[in-house]
């Protein structure tokens, strides 16, 4: 019998591009000292990127914020679309809200709804599993 030798490919993942370099060419494009700006204003600064020319930037969203779409919500002024438009347009920071109204109308479905559930996961909303794993007994 012959021994089969496995052979285990490495699997490297390439480290993403520098921001500067993924936002050269955009049209209104934010320079890497109003990136700067913003880490400084806002501590923790995201990137989304669906495509090369589809990126996004933004922050987590701030307790009192949550509290107060959470009244928006009860008072039911907000159905579930227009809940995580709202969260996206509290967090976005680029591109302009300008350019979020015609996302809104003529941007691919599922945008607006993954931009919402990536700053709700920074902002430290959790499945409970995950939650759960983050606990250490001392």
């Amino acid at each position: 019998m012959s021994e089969e030798v496995v052979v285990k490919e490495e699997v490297r993942e390439e480290a993403p591009p520098p921001l500067a370099e993924m936002l050269n060419g955009l049209p209104g494009a934010p320079t890497s000292a109003q990136v700067d700006a913003w880490k400084e204003q806002h501590r923790y600064v995201f990137v989304s990127g669906f495509s090369e020319e589809e990126l996004y930037i933004w922050r987590p969203l701030r307790r009192t914020e949550w509290k107060k779409l959470q009244e928006l919500v009860t008072e039911q002024k907000l159905d579930q679309y227009k809940f995580e438009e709202k969260v996206v347009e509290k967090c976005l920071l680029w591109p302009s809200l300008t350019d979020l109204g015609a996302l809104l109308l003529d941007g691919k479905a599922g945008t607006i709804s993954t931009l919402n559930e990536q700053i709700l996961h920074q902002s430290n909303f959790l499945p409970p599993a995950l939650a759960m794993n983050l606990v250490q007994k001392l």
